[in-house]
């Protein structure tokens, strides 16, 4: 048994692929996140 085991049984060697992230939903989630910030620093004032 070698020690590279660990990575057999836990797929660790093996590349994974991440899929794409959607660019105008990012964006779009991100802008109303920002949004959300600064309409939240401006009622505290």
């Amino acid at each position: 048994m070698t020690g590279d085991w660990a990575f057999h049984i836990l797929n660790v060697g093996e590349a994974t692929q991440v899929a794409p992230t959607p660019i105008p939903g990012a964006v779009w989630l991100l802008g109303s996140g920002l949004a959300g910030i600064v309409a939240g620093r401006r009622y505290k004032k």
